[in-house]
C-alpha cells in the first residue's frame, strides 16, 4: 500500500487486500482493521509524548508566518489533539483521506498542492528515513529528520536528509539562520 497512487476509497482497497490475505470477506476485513488499527491504536496514541520543544517551535514558526502542515499515515483525529499543535497548523492531512501512504510521493504532492506551494518550497520534517525523508525527497521537497541524541554526539548526519537534528530547538536555530 505504500507504493500506490491516490485511491478513491483507501479503506475499501485496504479491506480488499486484507481479505485476500486472511481469506475472509472484504467487509469482515475492514471491520477488523477498524477495530485493531484505527480504534485499537487510539489509546496508544494518547500516551505518546511529543518531542521536547516541538510545541514551542511550531508556535515560533507560526508567529513568523511560516505555513505549517501535518501529514500522518494514520487519521489525524485518531491522535487526539496532536499534542497541542493543531492551533499552529494551516493544514492537517491523513493518508487515508488522501488515498496513499508515505513514502509514496503522492501524499507529499497533495499536501503541497493544498498548501499552494511548490514542493521545492517545502521542508518536510519527520522521524523516519524510509517514510518521511525518502518520501519528501521523491516528491521534490527538502527534508529534515530528528535523530537520537546519541547519533548527534557522534556527529552522525543522515546523508539522505538536508537537515539532521536531535532536538527541536536545534532545528529551529538551523531553520532561522
Amino acid at each position: 500500500m505504500h507504493r500506490t497512487a491516490p485511491l478513491p476509497d483507501f479503506y475499501e482497497y485496504q479491506g480488499r487486500l486484507m481479505a485476500q490475505e486472511l481469506g475472509c470477506s472484504s467487509l469482515r476485513a475492514r471491520a477488523m482493521i477498524k477495530l485493531i488499527a484505527y480504534d485499537g491504536l487510539k489509546p496508544y496514541f494518547e500516551k505518546i509524548k511529543p518531542f521536547k520543544h516541538v510545541q514551542e517551535v511550531f508556535k515560533t514558526l507560526h508567529e513568523k508566518d511560516c505555513k505549517i502542515a501535518l501529514l500522518s499515515d494514520f487519521p489525524p483525529d485518531q491522535k487526539g489533539e496532536i499534542w497541542g499543535l493543531v492551533p499552529y497548523c494551516d493544514l492537517i492531512l491523513g493518508s487515508e483521506e488522501i488515498g496513499a501512504l508515505k513514502p509514496s510521493k503522492y501524499p507529499f504532492g497533495i499536501m503541497a498542492m493544498a498548501m499552494e506551494l511548490e514542493p521545492s518550497q517545502i521542508l518536510y520534517v519527520g522521524n523516519s528515513i524510509h517514510f518521511d525523508v525518502r518520501g519528501a525527497n521523491n516528491a521534490g521537497m527538502k527534508s529534515a529528520i530528528i535523530t537520537s541524541p546519541l547519533k548527534r554526539i557522534f556527529s552522525k548526519k543522515i546523508k539522505e536528509a538536508d537537515i539532521s537534528f536531535s532536538n527541536y530547538r536545534q532545528f529551529l536555530k538551523s531553520v532561522l539562520e
